[in-house]
This record gives structure tokens, C-alpha cells and sequence, in this order.
């Protein structure tokens, strides 16, 4: 396979990771008004931990670090965008 054909691929996948980062910032923005409702804590360490490791083991062991990272920081971005939400709400 040449370069060029490489890197469609790969603007393929980045393509599709995007689209699915949308669909899961949605899904955030529910979750964000249900514990909002309920009087839900907007981290919940027990289940980010979980799905840290679940992330760590869902890949080759030289590729779990980095998803391990890769998850942490999605779960941040999901976080704030909970947390500005909330802000909005109360503003």
C-alpha cells in the first residue's frame, strides 16, 4: 500500500473516531441533565477507574499506556462539558 493510500485510510478512521466523539458528547450532555435532575456528583471515580482499565485491557499491551491516556482524556472532556452544562443551567 503506498502513503497516499495510508493516509486515506487513516483520515478514514479519523473521520469515524469524530463522528463517534459527537454521538458521545451528546450522550454526555444527557447525563449531565440527568445527574443535574437527580443531584448526581459529576465525577463518579469508581466507574471512570473501571473504565480506565477497561480501555488498558481492551488493546495490545504495548498500546494499553496509551489508551489508558487517550481514555483519561476523553473522560476529562466529557467532564467539563458536564460541568459547563451544569454552569449554564444555574447561570
Amino acid at each position: 500500500m503506498e502513503l497516499t493510500d495510508l493516509r486515506r485510510e487513516i483520515d478514514r478512521v479519523d473521520s469515524e473516531i469524530l463522528r463517534l466523539f459527537a454521538e458521545r458528547m451528546a450522550l454526555c450532555e444527557q447525563v449531565a441533565a440527568y445527574k443535574s435532575a437527580h443531584g448526581l456528583p459529576i465525577l463518579d471515580e469508581a466507574r471512570e477507574e473501571e473504565k480506565l482499565a477497561r480501555a488498558a485491557a481492551s488493546v495490545p499491551a504495548d498500546l494499553s499506556g496509551d489508551a489508558r491516556a487517550l481514555y483519561a482524556l476523553l473522560l476529562s472532556l466529557s467532564r467539563r462539558r458536564q460541568a459547563a452544562l451544569r454552569k449554564r443551567e444555574v447561570d
